[in-house]
């Protein structure tokens, strides 16, 4: 995955003194939560790693935590000490649910990632193969900018994060982002080999990290 690439060619050249918090938002079967555990952990082992990943489907609750006991048994996560990846029950839209996360779990996150629901309702009949339709659940595929707009509204506008990487639909989306974040913040995209606009990712200039060159490498 490419953002783990970045993150360790960024932080292995000078390995991190305080811990950090990386929370993946609408994480369906936590593939990238678990990702960035397994592959960057290791940088980790001092000052301590808290992932977490957070969904509001109870089915994909108990999916990702099928997931993390399948990909890391007791026996394997003894030298796992400083740590740690949890599973949370939360409708990032709900305002409620959000202020009770902040509350649990306080402190800066360095990173939020997301893969919201992106297509539009419009688009979802028109442009998406019936296959998808049928078998995918709606609730993981249709939005419009709402994530978008909970995203500079509530995770950025209250200095929760440091930095992000939202995967989106289109590039209304990322200009949507990409007008709304306060000043001081740095926002770009990232396109696939076909030229498509994939995701929206931004950082914080006035932080200490170096978010520049981490994201330099996950663009390039």
């Amino acid at each position: 995955m490419r953002l783990t690439r970045a993150i360790n060619e960024t932080l292995g050249e000078t390995r991190p003194s305080d811990k950090w918090r990386i929370t993946d938002l609408c994480t369906g079967t936590g593939c990238i939560p678990l990702t960035i555990f397994n592959e960057t952990r290791h940088l980790f082992k001092g000052p301590g790693l808290d992932i977490a990943a957070a969904d509001c489907s109870p089915a994909a609750i108990r999916l990702v935590n099928e997931n993390y006991t399948h990909n890391f048994p007791r026996e394997t996560t003894h030298d796992l000490e400083n740590i740690c990846f949890e599973v949370e029950k939360m409708d990032i839209l709900d305002e409620r649910q959000v202020q009770e996360y902040i509350e649990k779990h306080p402190g800066i996150i360095n990173i939020l990632t997301c893969n919201p629901p992106y297509i539009r309702k419009e688009d979802f009949i028109k442009d998406v193969r019936s296959s998808v339709r049928s078998y995918e659940p709606k609730l993981a595929l249709v939005a419009d900018l709402e994530f978008y707009e909970n995203l500079v509204d509530v995770w950025i506008k209250h200095n929760l994060i440091e930095s992000f990487v939202y995967e989106l639909g289109d590039a209304e989306q990322a200009k949507y982002v990409k007008e709304n974040v306060p000043a001081g913040w740095e926002v770009g995209a990232r396109y696939d080999s076909d030229k498509r606009i994939r995701c929206v990712y931004g950082y914080n200039t006035a932080s200490s990290h170096n978010y520049k060159k981490l994201f330099e490498r996950f663009a390039s």
